[in-house]
């Protein structure tokens, strides 16, 4: 079945926001009004394009020279949306350190050197994800409204982001993560539909792939 929009309760809005700050501390306000986007539309926003979703990966991929962060982070409690780490496109064998200057120096190739296949994988998921009647903005209004008392529970708004989160509410765009966020978390992640998470999760993987060693052989 199409992912469909998920209803939250006031309950589980509070958890998902809670999720968040203590996933990322750094959190401002812009952050959640971005992590509730996705909480109820995913990567609906993105292009419907698989050959620039394609490309847009490739060149993030060149760009990470660390990971951090969890494998995946559920931001719809179990029934809606996650956020899966780039770090999930990755084929780990036991860490040649001797080959490597550092830890980081071994992670930027490995990020570079994802295959062409592992990418697509993440591009049909994300394809698969987007809801097919797109995006209700007046819809996204009004749960923003109710939602904004919830966020401020957690995190006053710094200078101007009100005013910046209602600019894009009016001009129906998705904000960027605040400076603070980036630095704090360096986040490098997709969104996509609960259902197809399986095809990133390797069978009997228990800890974060970065720290574990396993048959470089699993496919997603």
């Amino acid at each position: 079945m199409p992912p469909t929009r998920p209803d939250f309760t006031t309950a589980e809005l509070r958890r998902i926001l809670a999720g968040e700050r203590e996933n990322c501390p750094a959190a401002r306000l812009t952050d959640l009004y971005k992590l509730l986007h996705q909480a109820h539309y995913g990567p609906t926003h993105a292009p419907d394009d698989p050959a620039a979703l394609a490309r847009g990966l490739r060149e993030e991929l060149k760009r990470i020279g660390e990971h951090s962060g969890t494998f995946f982070q559920d931001i719809g409690c179990g029934k809606g949306f996650i956020r899966v780490n780039l770090i999930a496109l990755v084929t780990m064998k036991p860490l040649p350190f001797n080959r490597y200057s550092s830890f980081s120096d071994f992670l930027s190739q490995r990020f570079r050197a994802v295959p062409a296949g592992r990418i697509q994988i993440l591009v049909h998921s994300l394809l698969a994800s987007r809801l097919p009647d797109g995006i209700d903005w007046q819809d996204w209004n009004r749960i923003w409204s109710d939602a904004l008392p919830l966020a401020l529970e957690f995190v006053q708004p710094e200078s101007g982001e009100l005013e910046a989160i209602s600019t894009c509410l009016r001009e129906h765009n998705m904000p960027s993560h605040s400076q603070a966020y980036r630095d704090a978390c360096n986040p490098h992640y997709r969104v996509i539909w609960h259902t197809e998470l399986p095809h990133f999760v390797i069978p009997g993987l228990t800890r974060d792939p970065v720290f574990s060693e396993y048959d470089p052989n699993n496919r997603f």
